[in-house]
């Protein structure tokens, strides 16, 4: 039987290794570029098949759509081997924790829907380098610490 639809599709923002990888590489993001850097690491995906969103930098949301099953577990767990989101305080510089746009939209997605899950899954030496890695701002680290019990 031919398979002419895409029954399956996955949605995910882009983890930073992922990012900077294109970025590298291909001296820019786009579905075309994303692509190329999937077929690379043997994910076959085709440009059509892809739907960017997002006019910030580093929040892309990515929609990739598929025809098997089988093809889209096979991006799941390329991208469960890279799990590292950029921070929010990256992200969104001019947002603070706890502001009324950390649970709105793009914001609210982001950080508490999947960089949190994401900062919940460290452990505090992971947590620590993350940060340092991240230059994360002196009001961010109080937060985290301070919250580290509700988040």
């Amino acid at each position: 039987m031919f398979n002419l639809f895409y029954k399956y599709s996955h949605h995910f923002y882009l983890p930073s290794i992922v990012y900077n990888s294109i970025i590298e590489s291909y001296n820019g993001l786009s579905s075309s570029t994303l692509s190329e850097f999937l077929l690379k690491k043997g994910i076959l995906v085709i440009e059509k098949q892809i739907s960017l969103q997002g006019s910030n930098t580093y929040a892309k949301l990515v929609n990739i759509k598929f025809k098997k099953e089988e093809e889209k577990n096979s991006l799941i767990d390329f991208l469960k081997q890279h799990k590292e989101l950029f921070p929010p305080w990256k992200v969104f510089p001019d947002m603070f924790q706890g502001s009324p746009r950390w649970n709105q939209g793009i914001e609210e997605d982001y950080s508490v829907n999947n960089w949190l899950p994401f900062w919940k899954g460290l452990d505090n030496n992971q947590r620590n380098s993350y940060m340092k890695k991240y230059s994360c701002p002196l009001e961010w680290k109080s937060w985290l610490l301070e919250n580290e019990k509700l988040l």
